[in-house]
Order: structure tokens, then C-alpha cells, then sequence
């Protein structure tokens, strides 16, 4: 089986934790994905609105807002990420949040979280497309 062409893969990490959003970039560039970092809702929903993404790595708890927002938005709108996977990374997870959010991410990942674990989940979601 041929390894993936990660070359041309985007994912947006919209983090505010900005030293973890760098490890998670560095990870990830060492693996030969594309990456975006954003910090605030409004500034990822206004790049989804303008570039296509193969995974969205979301934490629900920002500066700003809610990843909640983020994926009311992806999900909502029929433009061009609409069905983008979307991974949720978070510190606390409430029970009734993860319920309400787990029909529209594909995984969620509580911080914190083994690199290898988050590598292979953008791996094998960005993928599917």
C-alpha cells in the first residue's frame, strides 16, 4: 500500500493555546501537511469561508467564542467545507457538550493528547476525501 500524498493537504488548527497550536503545527509540517493557525472563531470561520480544508483540529474553549460556533458554521453552510472533517481537541469535555457536537466532528481528542494518536486520526481523516 502507497503512503498518503500529505503534500497538498490543508488542515486549520484554531487553538488559542498558542504553544500548543505551534507543536501541533510543527508536528504536523514534519509530516507533510499544510497548516493554518487561527486563534479566535471569527478569524476561522472567516478563512473557512475563503479556502478549502481537509481536517479542521478544533478546541471548543476560546478566546472570543466557541469551537461550538466554528462547527455550527461549518456545518450550516453548503460552501466548500461543509462536510470537512473535524477533529476536536479539548482540555474538559462535558458530557452533554460531547453529545450535542458528536454527530457533526469525527473524533474528539482530550488534551492532553499523544502526538502519534493525533498524527494518525488527520491522517486517516483528511484522507477521505
Amino acid at each position: 500500500m502507497g503512503s498518503i500524498d500529505k503534500a497538498n493537504r490543508w488542515v486549520l488548527i484554531i487553538e488559542d493555546d498558542v504553544h500548543l497550536a505551534k507543536g501541533i503545527g510543527e508536528l504536523l509540517t514534519d509530516a507533510d501537511f499544510k497548516i493554518m493557525s487561527v486563534e479566535k472563531p471569527q478569524d476561522a470561520i472567516a478563512r473557512l469561508k475563503n479556502q478549502k480544508f481537509d481536517c479542521i483540529l478544533l478546541d471548543l474553549k476560546l478566546e472570543g467564542g466557541s469551537g461550538e460556533q466554528v462547527i455550527s458554521f461549518v456545518r450550516g453552510n453548503k460552501g466548500f467545507n461543509h462536510e470537512s472533517p473535524i477533529i476536536v481537541i479539548s482540555g474538559k469535555l462535558d458530557i452533554e457538550v460531547a453529545k450535542r457536537i458528536s454527530k457533526n466532528v469525527s473524533w474528539i481528542l482530550v488534551k492532553p493528547f499523544n502526538d502519534d494518536e493525533l498524527l494518525k486520526k488527520v491522517t486517516h481523516v483528511s484522507s477521505q476525501g
